[in-house]
């Protein structure tokens, strides 16, 4: 668990990769206005006791609030980046006295289902690695070209993104565990009990190679009061590309609704 900065406390929850590390630039930014809660995917102490491996999201759910548990922090602020979002918006449909708002960042709709290439993926992950990952990788450049505007900004940002990536590895294997139980969560059902003030951020469509951005606008008509920003010139990384668009964005979010309450 990571546990840094002071002000008001936002929980982060990572994306399919799992690793918190991935999102570091971003956190960095946001713990010089607030304090920032984050962590990378594990099973839970409750889960690793029980004989049976984890069938839904609710493992996950469990792992954030027990990270809120551990840090003394009832009520916060949940931003779930990607895939994120939908343990961010379960545990905000299970537990809405501890979210203060809610922020999904680049988050696929709420009625994700893999297609047919993808599940060919999932059901041999390791195989599947080679073709995965390249492909993965190379979409992230036309949003790096554009949110970083000159060829030393580019490659500074490619080798830091990079060194992260190497340093803190991700599983493949995991992963399409954890899109599995996605599979077996209804989330849209929980859109519907989603009371926290709610904010969508997503970068351009044409610059998101990752998510479909136009289906992404489901939460809106699902999670009431939902609002929605679009960060320019960047696309599924615009937390990390763009990290102080994205401070003051999601910070501003949270320090609006506080006052309100």
């Amino acid at each position: 668990m990571i546990d840094i900065g002071q002000g008001y406390p936002i929980v982060f929850v990572p994306g399919i990769q799992g690793r918190w590390e991935w999102m570091t630039l971003a956190i960095r930014e946001i713990a010089k206005r607030c304090r920032v809660l984050t962590f990378s995917y594990d099973r839970t102490p409750e889960s690793r006791r029980r004989a049976t491996p984890p069938t839904t999201l609710d493992s996950l759910v469990d792992q954030l609030r027990e990270v809120m548990d551990t840090a003394g922090v009832h009520r916060a602020a949940i931003c779930g980046v990607s895939f994120g979002g939908f343990v961010a918006a379960r545990f905000a449909a299970c537990h809405p006295d501890r979210v203060s708002a809610l922020i999904l960042v680049s988050s696929p709709t709420p009625r994700w289902r893999p297609d047919e290439r993808l599940l060919r993926y999932m059901q041999r992950p390791l195989l599947s690695m080679p073709l995965v990952l390249p492909a993965w990788f190379l979409r992230m450049w036309p949003e790096i070209f554009a949110a970083q505007p000159t060829l030393a900004g580019r490659a500074r940002f490619a080798a830091r993104y990079l060194g992260r990536i190497i340093s803190s590895p991700l599983s493949v294997t995991k992963m399409a565990g954890w899109a599995k139980l996605k599979m077996a969560t209804d989330i849209e059902a929980d859109c519907g009990r989603i009371t926290a003030p709610s904010l969508l951020v997503t970068g351009e469509p044409a610059l998101d190679r990752v998510v479909d951005i136009q289906r992404s606008q489901d939460w809106l008509t699902l999670v009431p009061g939902m609002r929605h920003v679009t960060m320019e010139r960047t696309g599924h990384i615009g937390l990390v590309t763009k990290p102080e668009l994205f401070a003051d964005i999601v910070c501003g979010f949270v320090e609006e609704n506080t006052r309100a309450r």
